[in-house]
């Protein structure tokens, strides 16, 4: 279909050499056929001949090319182009700067619940200092965001509530969040392309294919795609939910030393999914993919080490590995159990400002633990430059992810007005999320709270 310019095939084959999938990656070819399909004015196929064009990845880029058919491709609907159209408006990149514009659409894409848009319009209306009336729309959107789990939208509303930043700070705080959005622009534009190719719903039939075209290369022993194979197979992406059927293709990649496969085969033994559950065999397959650099397994089998799951208890090895995926591959999971071994001593020397440096990095990544400990360090006064506003900043991240302990905590700031402005009602919702959640202190200060009540309403 390809060879007679038929545009669905054209496209689908240039995502598959863009990205590499069962072919070779060749940004020459890619260009080729997305050319084809967005002549025939595929939307989809528009944003990524621009965004080669944009980024240098076809033999000669060419910016107004690419404002043209990111703005095409956004006028016709794509969430994507008109994204990237009101990031080069807001900046002047390839088109004048135009805040108006950029908001203009902006809004298009936060009104289609896009957290990242939602964010970034918050900061584009916070930033001008000069019109105070952005601030309700801006805390708006701000709100949207952070409710989708959005941790730097959380931040900045945790930082804008304690009422210690002025307008001016604010904007000037607004600036400076804009503008490292703006320098990520293009990793997050590669991540969207990802997740554009991998939801399938502007490719018709892409997962079909790719299982005909992942199934003759399996078939043919390319480990690589046997590994892929597996996963859709696990998934249910184009052909039916069949664990055995994963498991047959991952443990294929495994034995020729494909290292994700060796993971993938290792987690269905550690779960018992779609073989018969093998602590032992999940822990051999684990050290096979670590000792080929995979991080997930590397976590895992520290974790192994760790309880002494399917091999002898070693808190020695565990620390050494939690350090590896800590160090290496950055995970914050990793770095907060290392914390906490260096906390204890366990595995290890004790060493307590190793751990509080692997808490806040870990709490910095997003992780709600990691967040909930370094609350209850600046509570208690280990960082007194900081105090108590400093773990409320802390406590209301961790409560946003679920952390009863964090919501219960956060409540008592309230009740007393510590960090935070005091705000009884507030403070008997959080209280109430923690208690529904099984928190025993949390169900005592509301009886202690129900008990001082006036006519015994809270």
């Amino acid at each position: 279909a390809a060879k007679n310019n038929v545009p669905g095939a054209c496209f689908n084959l240039g995502v598959m050499h863009y990205h590499g999938d069962v072919v070779r990656k060749d940004w020459t070819k890619a260009e080729s056929f997305f050319s084809v399909a967005r002549e025939a004015n595929d939307p989809v196929a528009m944003h990524y001949y621009a965004h080669m064009n944009d980024h240098g990845e076809v033999m000669f880029p060419h910016k107004p090319t690419a404002v043209e058919l990111f703005r095409k491709s956004a006028q016709a609907g794509l969430l994507e182009s008109q994204l990237k159209m009101a990031r080069m408006c807001a900046i002047g990149d390839g088109v004048a700067e135009n805040k108006a514009e950029a908001a203009r659409w902006f809004r298009l894409v936060a009104n289609q619940e896009d957290p990242e848009a939602q964010f970034e319009l918050a900061l584009l209306l916070l930033a001008d200092d000069t019109a105070p009336e952005n601030r309700a729309e801006a805390l708006k959107w701000l709100q949207s965001a952070a409710s989708k789990g959005l941790a730097e939208a959380n931040h900045l509303l945790a930082r804008i509530s304690d009422d210690s930043l002025g307008v001016l700070q604010i904007a000037e705080e607004a600036v400076k969040l804009f503008r490292s959005a703006m320098d990520n622009e293009h990793l997050d534009a590669q991540n969207r392309l990802g997740k554009r190719r991998s939801k399938g719903s502007t490719v018709p039939h892409y997962y079909e294919e790719a299982v005909k075209w992942y199934r003759a290369a399996a078939e043919n022993g390319n480990p690589d795609a046997q590994n892929r194979l597996g996963e859709k197979y696990y998934h249910g992406e184009g052909v039916p939910k069949d664990k055995g059927e994963a498991a047959k293709w991952y443990r294929a990649a495994a034995v020729q030393g494909h290292v994700s496969a060796c993971c993938n085969l290792a987690f269905m033994y550690d779960a018992g999914s779609g073989v018969p559950a093998d602590l032992a065999e999940a822990a051999r397959w684990y050290r096979l993919a670590a000792d080929g650099g995979d991080p997930n397994a590397i976590f895992n089998l520290a974790c192994m080490y760790h309880e002494g799951d399917g091999v002898p208890k070693d808190l020695c090895e565990a620390r050494k590995l939690f350090r590896l995926a800590a160090e290496e591959n950055k995970d914050p999971v990793a770095r907060f159990y290392l914390a906490s071994m260096c906390e204890r001593g366990a595995g290890g020397d004790k060493d307590v400002e190793a751990a509080t440096k692997l808490y806040r990095q870990a709490a910095e990544a997003g992780h709600s633990e990691s967040q909930l400990i370094m609350g209850l360090m600046c509570a208690k006064g280990d960082f007194d430059s900081k105090g108590k506003r400093e773990a409320a900043r802390w406590f209301h991240l961790a409560a946003e992810q679920e952390e009863p302990e964090a919501q219960f905590e956060l409540a008592l700031l309230y009740l007393a007005g510590d960090g935070v402005l005091k705000d009884r009602a507030e403070a008997l919702r959080l209280l109430r999320l923690a208690a529904s959640k099984g928190w025993l202190e949390a169900e005592k200060k509301l009886e202690e709270l129900q008990s001082d009540a006036d006519g015994g309403q809270l």
